[in-house]
């Protein structure tokens, strides 16, 4: 902002109220970019702390309200953090991450794909395999005759 001289050198070098008004709009802007840098990284370890509380309950029922109250966030700034720092919604995590895991599931064992929607966190299997699909691009029974 000022490189060559410090912020309040430049301030007692103004002559004029807009050149005022112009340095203090300055400082506003320069003073809310590092507030909201340093807020975003100490709420990154929130974001860290409900990832790793996302990975070992995925098989449970979970709701954004429940992670953000985890974490002590409201849930619309929770879920503006999450977005912010994984580049994806919570509940596209979440699905995601439940996906991912009944693949594995599936390479692992022969249990039928429903029992295995439900293992990984699906109550409804309809809705297991509409969201399965979204991410694979074949049904879990095909899935399941693929691998």
């Amino acid at each position: 902002m000022w490189q060559d001289s410090s912020a309040f050198d430049r301030l007692n070098r103004l002559e004029t109220y807009p050149e005022l008004r112009e340095w203090c709009l300055r400082l506003h802007t320069v003073a809310r970019e590092l507030w909201d840098d340093v807020s975003l990284r100490s709420r990154r370890s929130d974001i860290e702390q409900a990832i790793r509380w996302i990975k070992e309950k995925y098989n449970q029922p979970l709701r954004l309200q429940d992670i953000a109250a985890q974490v002590n966030l409201s849930e619309n700034y929770f879920s503006y953090l999450f977005s912010k720092n994984t580049g994806q919604t919570f509940v596209h995590y979440l699905q995601q991450l439940r996906v991912q895991k009944a693949k594995e599931l599936m390479r692992e064992s022969s249990l039928p794909w429903f029992e295995i929607g439900e293992r990984v966190g699906f109550d409804n299997p309809k809705y297991f395999a509409k969201i399965f699909k979204r991410f694979t691009r074949l049904t879990p029974a095909q899935y399941q005759r693929n691998k």
